[in-house]
């Protein structure tokens, strides 16, 4: 009886400490991901992508769990039509912060670029009911919001008006 009394003490002395520590390195490593990330805006603010996209890729190497640089990188890829890279990156996004509507909206224009309506639509959906916290760098503005709600809305429409038309089978 003791000895389980001993074992749970001592479980929940180790317990304690590992839980007191973790929040102080996940600050620094946050703090660091964030400085790089910093680094990586500044130069995409400055015309200077190559940079940017070094910057990120090394920040997503080294932090896999720092949404922002997923999705600067998912923008970044986007604006240079290269829709490939763009969705791997915005998956990364989402899967790690999946309310951010910033990369909902993103996400949501790209499928459609894939002619995926439905699943653009059910991001759109869940977009508008998301929170943007991020920086300026990764929040699209209203007018891009706006221009992707009215794609997919339209090619939404479009698609479910020519599936009622189509014959039974």
């Amino acid at each position: 009886m003791i000895a389980i009394l001993l074992a749970v003490v001592s479980a929940g002395i180790s317990n304690s400490a590992y839980t007191q520590r973790r929040p102080f390195k996940r600050t620094v490593r946050n703090e660091s991901a964030e400085k790089n990330f910093a680094k990586a805006a500044m130069a995409f603010r400055n015309n200077k992508t190559e940079a940017a996209v070094t910057i990120l890729k090394e920040n997503v190497a080294q932090f896999p769990d720092h949404w922002p640089s997923f999705l600067l990188l998912a923008k970044i890829h986007y604006l240079q039509n290269d829709f490939k890279s763009a969705v791997q990156y915005i998956k990364h996004a989402i899967r790690i912060n999946p309310d951010n509507k910033s990369a909902n909206m993103l996400a949501a224009s790209l499928f459609l670029k894939e002619g995926k309506t439905l699943k653009a639509a059910n991001l759109m959906r869940r977009a508008q009911s998301g929170e943007d916290i991020e920086d300026d760098d990764t929040r699209l503005d209203n007018n891009e919001m706006t221009a992707i709600q009215s794609q997919v809305l339209n090619a939404h429409k479009t698609k479910a008006i020519s599936l009622a038309y189509e014959k039974p089978v």
